[in-house]
């Protein structure tokens, strides 16, 4: 039969079997009964404040007495959500070993608890599990397509993930078989360089950065080139001028100081063809100019299509040409052979209009050489259409000028025409709105 030990200590104890009422069948030897306390246990590790990484070995420990099967579970807020790791577990060992699961938190903590009796224990504080460290760098720009101006400023950009401390920037120019320094150490953080692009033109740039044995580079080639030069400009003739063979005129222009010398050239046809004025001719921060004697024997009719072009003697793509055509008065012994007329009696001295081009009005200038005489302006389109006439008077002898307004004027080119009797000169005028 199954009988309830009795709670009362000793070591007399024994068991009588006899019969209802009769005799005694059997006694047993002594025995004790001893009072068996109840289980104790006391969670050691983690108790709080440790700090572990995804993956790590975590030993769980505790102590205790009377301990027969235990549950090990774990928390991960705090306690009030549990997780059971292990159940029916040995609970005399005092240990069991958890691997660190891959959900970084900073409210840990671990249970275990007597399968019969319901006693447990728990962390006293919480824990913290953190996230593996995985050093990650990679570099965002320049990044391979890009073109980079020598001289000029950039920025180089790029992500890390776990690296402290600096990183290395390096290029090269030759796909990657060799590496120049752009610095070697500076702050990871934060993730951007700013540096000024080297003279060390190339096509097949790379740009690396690396920290230890971490490193990335460009994931295609980029270009480095030479600053781009800044425009020649040409300052006259620049359009709507009026000069003539025989005469010494300055052509000037505009051009950066790596420029030292310049090809000048002449179009008489608009720029359907170009003769040479001059090669290689000076060009300095003192004196960016040529004057040139217009002798041009080979133009025997005035041209109002005339064009100047200066070129960098260097670079042949690097020029500029007249903004708009001008003319050239072909004069033989003292006659003005004009694009409408002839000065047979020398009475007109055409000194140009200025501004040329012009926008609302511009001054039309001339030597009278013999006086009194009346005079007239005539502005035409280039098919001849009189735009506007007006009567100048009688001029003395002597320099002379007249305004033009042009407020009701399309852009365009025109010919403008100073008439005294039947002598007559002629100008181009541009109009630009």
């Amino acid at each position: 039969m199954n009988w309830n030990v009795p709670s009362a200590a000793t070591t007399q104890g024994k068991i009588r079997i006899q019969e209802f009422g009769g005799a005694v069948i059997g006694e047993s030897d002594y025995f004790s009964i001893i009072d068996v306390p109840a289980p104790t246990i006391t969670v050691t590790k983690p108790n709080g404040g440790e700090k572990y990484t995804v993956g790590d070995t975590i030993d769980v420990r505790w102590t205790g007495t009377n301990l027969t099967t235990v549950s090990v579970a774990f928390s991960s807020d705090n306690g009030t959500t549990w997780t059971t790791l292990k159940s029916g577990y040995n609970g005399g060992l005092g240990l069991y070993r958890w691997i660190a699961p891959d959900a970084p938190g900073k409210n840990y903590k671990v249970q275990v608890t007597t399968a019969t009796q319901g006693i447990s224990d728990m962390s006293d504080a919480v824990f913290e599990i953190q996230r593996q460290l995985k050093p990650t760098l990679r570099l965002l720009t320049p990044n391979g397509g890009e073109v980079l101006t020598v001289g000029t400023a950039d920025t180089i950009r790029w992500v890390a993930q776990d690296i402290a401390g600096t990183v290395a920037l390096d290029y090269s120019v030759d796909s990657g078989s060799t590496w120049q320094p752009i610095t070697p150490s500076v702050p990871v953080a934060p993730a951007s360089y700013f540096w000024t692009v080297p003279n060390d033109t190339s096509r097949h740039v790379l740009v690396r950065i690396s920290s230890g044995t971490l490193s990335d580079m460009s994931d295609a080639a980029l270009s480095i080139q030479s600053k781009p030069l800044a425009p020649i400009i040409v300052l006259s003739p620049n359009g709507g001028e009026v000069w003539a063979t025989n005469q010494t005129r300055q052509i000037t222009w505009e051009a950066p100081v790596e420029v030292t010398a310049v090809d000048i050239e002449l179009s008489t046809n608009g720029g359907a063809d170009w003769q040479s004025i001059q090669k290689s001719v000076p060009s300095t921060p003192a004196s960016k100019s040529y004057n040139w004697q217009i002798v041009l024997p080979q133009l025997t009719n005035t041209t109002s299509a005339a064009l100047v072009r200066v070129t960098n003697s260097a670079f042949a793509a690097h020029n500029d040409i007249s903004n708009a055509p001008f003319t050239i008065r072909v004069l033989s012994g003292g006659v003005d052979d004009a694009v409408t007329g002839v000065d047979r009696s020398g009475v007109l001295r055409l000194e140009g209009a200025y501004p040329n081009p012009a926008s609302d009005a511009t001054t039309v200038r001339w030597t009278q050489l013999k006086g009194q005489s009346q005079m007239t302006l005539v502005v035409t389109t280039l098919d001849g259409r009189v735009l506007l006439s007006e009567d100048l008077g009688a001029r003395s002898i002597g320099a002379q000028q007249a305004e033009i307004a042009l407020h009701g004027v399309a852009s365009g080119m025109y010919i403008y025409q100073l008439r005294c009797g039947a002598d007559v000169v002629t100008g181009a005028l541009t109009v630009v709105k």
